[in-house]
């Protein structure tokens, strides 16, 4: 479930929307989550949002990104991630 969102917050990071759309339909239909909501994960806490994006930040596999990472990027993806699932095109 944890991958899923990843995917999903990866995807929006890259500005992929076609393909957010595509893969968060499969996963609706495959019954995963496309909120951190559906996981009891609160986004509200900044404090905590801040943790998991410096977490994620620290690594090693996001230097192989094609882009710059930083915390505010992917706290940034996290929220659009969770305001995409919760109003679905």
């Amino acid at each position: 479930e944890m991958v899923a969102l990843g995917l999903l917050t990866q995807l929006v990071l890259e500005s992929n929307t076609a393909e957010y759309d595509r893969v968060s339909e499969l996963f609706i239909q495959l019954g995963l989550p496309i909120t951190f909501s559906q996981l009891s994960l609160s986004l509200d806490n900044t404090s905590d949002l801040e943790q998991i994006a410096n977490v994620a930040c620290s690594l090693d596999f996001m230097a192989n990104e094609p882009f710059s990472i930083n915390p505010e990027k992917i706290s940034n993806a996290m929220l659009e991630v969770e305001r995409l699932g919760r109003n679905p095109a």
